[in-house]
């Protein structure tokens, strides 16, 4: 009984090590995400968070800055515009 458990801890280790898992062998952090993707979704982020503050001033809230950063996921080339 005890090899059994341990021949299906060994098959359940090579399959998440073997590609099972979302990233490249080993890479338990995720470090090599596509980094120029993320630069630009950061800078996206980043700069119409900017404008959005120093347009709605004091309506700035947790769910515009959400809706910014969803935005730059999904297109980094997003503009932030005031909602009507």
């Amino acid at each position: 009984m005890k090899s059994l458990i341990k021949i299906n801890s060994i098959v359940i280790s090579c399959l998440i090590l073997s590609g099972c898992f979302p990233c490249k062998l080993g890479d338990w952090n995720c470090s090599e995400i596509n980094s120029e993707l993320s630069k630009n979704v950061n800078e996206c982020n980043s700069t119409q968070q900017a404008a959005a503050r120093t347009i709605l001033g004091s309506q700035y809230t947790d769910k515009v800055r959400s809706n910014i950063l969803n935005n730059c996921i999904d297109n980094t080339n997003y503009k932030f515009k005031t909602p009507n």
